[in-house]
């Protein structure tokens, strides 16, 4: 009885390990190893950030019923970020009239929220479904590096930017608050992005999105 009482500790003291000390070990090194992205292109966000540019796009009209070409001016993708689960990156068309080249609007879901009350909000959600209307204007900030490359600007290929701030068109919301109130804190928040949320979106962008071989092609093996 004594020897099979030793037996039943041992493995009682090894379940015990395996479950608070090993598999929380375990957990965390796969999440350290396989969500954290490229790591790589941390170094490459001040560069990206300071030679960029604001620039003027407009919504065009999106062929709903043309199956060819719609996949292009609207997709949904997501990845898992380390800790913080799973996110979406939403990604719309828009068209730069000044350098005649098609722009994809890169927006990451589940970082940048708004609070009112018990309601909570998610920005980038919010801006892609309320903004990108036919002829509906906006400012991006557009990485110079990309914006000038000939591989870049096609309705296949459009260049990726950041939203900045509405310009001008028609908001649409749902609920009771449909039409765009300026006094609405809401509203006047999902106007516009500050530079810190531009920032992080930046760095996801280049350690989540961006191919690593193309961004060694544009900025070469530093």
């Amino acid at each position: 009885m004594k020897k099979f009482f030793l037996k039943q500790s041992g493995f009682a003291r090894f379940n015990v390990i395996g479950r608070f000390v090993l598999a929380p070990i375990i957990y965390f090194s796969y999440v350290f190893i396989f969500n954290r992205g490229n790591s790589n292109g941390l170094k490459y966000v001040d560069e990206y950030i300071n030679n960029s540019v604001l620039i003027e796009v407009v919504v065009p009209k999106i062929p709903l019923y043309n199956e060819k070409t719609y996949g292009f001016y609207h997709k949904l993708d997501s990845y898992r970020d380390e800790f913080n689960g799973l996110k979406y990156v939403n990604r719309n068309t828009a068209y730069s009239e000044r350098y005649k080249k098609y722009v994809t609007v890169i927006m990451f879901e589940g970082y940048e929220y708004y609070y009112a009350g018990d309601s909570k909000y998610d920005m980038a959600g919010k801006r892609c479904a309320s903004f990108f209307y036919f002829g509906n204007r906006m400012l991006v900030r557009a990485n110079k590096v990309q914006l000038q490359d000939s591989h870049y600007g096609s309705l296949q290929n459009p260049v990726p930017v950041f939203f900045y701030c509405f310009v001008s068109g028609k908001r649409r919301f749902k609920g009771p608050d449909s039409d765009y109130d300026p006094k609405n804190p809401l509203h006047v928040a999902l106007d516009s992005v500050n530079t810190d949320f531009n920032r992080l979106y930046v760095e996801k962008y280049l350690t989540r999105i961006i191919d690593v071989d193309e961004l060694t092609r544009l900025y070469g093996k530093r």
